[in-house]
């Protein structure tokens, strides 16, 4: 009995350097996952970021500086990808979410998750706007507007605006079904999509060529599109094609069914499509 109570605490002993080993290895930042964020889910503004739950994620707008931060993932220590609801503290940045794997809060100045009983639903902030007093935008090419709060893409496809939050400066920041986040500009009736991360979790294929990184996304025989990262500005962008088959397409060089693997002069790009994590990782190796 003895002798197995000392294996126990030794093998206790173990499991925590090693767990000390890894918590060193991997700094916030190190460890980035980039998913299918085109279904937002919730809104919610700190004191400089907006911040857009997604069914992939939360992903973070500097708005002082018009550009993405990294995302907040399962990578960062979230339960679960799929966020139900997102409340944020306008001052300090602090974020709770509900996700179906249970509720969670993010400190700021740890930089940690933990896990906590119940969501408040009393910091939400409210929408300060409605669907129906959104004017008719000028919406980028290759989509059309249709009030009240209704985009068309090219092949008719339908895109409802789901959620929106109006900041003081007169911008709505809003949440396109199946399209993603996007920022509409009041005074001048504009509205700009803002693409973050791959159109399609299921990565099968990717390619590097230069500053720009290619990511093709759906399986055989289902519709996926061509996912495009600027390495040099950190912008997405996406090519859908719905016709020719996609191993023709001769700029991706390798195919697989799990994971593919790019490497560029400093990080590691891993596409993954397996059942638990979907989407792109960028690891900084140590």
């Amino acid at each position: 009995m003895s002798r197995l109570l000392v294996i126990m605490i030794l093998l206790g002993l173990v499991s925590e350097a090693n767990g000390q080993r890894i918590y060193n290895y991997y700094r916030p930042g190190d460890w980035v996952s980039f998913t299918n964020s085109r279904y937002v889910t919730g809104i919610g503004r700190g004191f400089n970021t907006i911040y857009f739950a997604t069914t992939g994620g939360i992903l973070r707008y500097d708005k002082a500086f018009d550009k993405w931060l990294d995302p907040l993932t399962v990578s960062d220590g979230m339960p679960d990808n799929r966020i139900r609801r997102i409340a944020v503290d306008r001052l300090t940045d602090d974020i709770w979410v509900e996700t179906p794997s249970g509720n969670s809060y993010f400190n700021p100045g740890f930089q940690d998750w933990s896990t906590i009983a119940n969501f408040p639903t009393e910091k939400i902030e409210p929408a300060g706007i409605s669907v129906n007093q959104l004017p008719h935008f000028f919406v980028p090419q290759g989509y059309s507007y249709f009030s009240p709060g209704i985009l068309t893409d090219r092949e008719m496809a339908q895109f409802r605006i789901t959620q929106i939050l109006e900041d003081d400066n007169g911008i709505a920041w809003m949440g396109i079904w199946g399209i993603g986040p996007a920022k509409g500009d009041l005074a001048i009736s504009d509205l700009a999509v803002l693409p973050q991360g791959p159109y399609d979790d299921d990565i099968v294929a990717m390619d590097a060529d230069g500053d720009e990184f290619w990511f093709l996304g759906g399986g055989d025989g289902l519709p996926g599109a061509i996912s495009a990262y600027n390495r040099s500005n950190s912008e997405w962008g996406v090519l859908r094609f719905t016709l020719g088959p996609r191993n023709q397409l001769r700029y991706l060089l390798c195919r697989g069914t799990r994971c593919q693997e790019c490497l560029d002069w400093h990080r590691e790009w891993i596409g993954q499509n397996g059942p638990q994590i979907a989407g792109i990782s960028i690891v900084q190796p140590v």
